[in-house]
């Protein structure tokens, strides 16, 4: 059984940055440290999804240098001219987008299927 691990920062960080984003807005301790770790998992998403961008055997090299840039250039512009909650809503739609479309494009989910019959069993 493989394990998901890319949605998995995400969710964390998205979660974690609308909780601080709570916190900030209501002006209760701690907002502005759990907004850093918030942003330190969006982090581990972003490295993990250019890892699995750069060493994808599918997609073409245009189609890896297209995702790389565009998701790069969005970023810094985002984290330039957007704060608080516009920023949160951008980071959950170019992620969810990366996740439902841009996966595909980079890793094939067919799996071979797995028959177990009785007669193999040892016992």
């Amino acid at each position: 059984m493989k394990i998901r691990i890319l949605p998995l920062p995400f969710f964390m960080g998205l979660t974690v940055l609308f909780i601080s984003t709570v916190f900030k807005i209501q002006h209760w301790a701690g907002g502005q440290l759990m907004f850093l770790g918030g942003s330190m998992q969006e982090s581990v998403f972003t490295v993990l999804m250019f890892t699995e961008i750069i060493n994808s055997k599918k997609a073409t090299t245009k189609t890896k240098a297209q995702w790389g840039v565009v998701y790069s250039i969005l970023a810094i512009v985002a984290l330039l001219f957007l704060r608080g909650l516009p920023l949160l809503l951008f980071i959950f739609a170019a992620g969810i987008t990366y996740l439902t479309v841009g996966r595909k494009k980079f890793h094939s989910h067919k799996r071979k299927p797995e028959h177990v019959y009785l007669d193999s069993v040892d016992v």
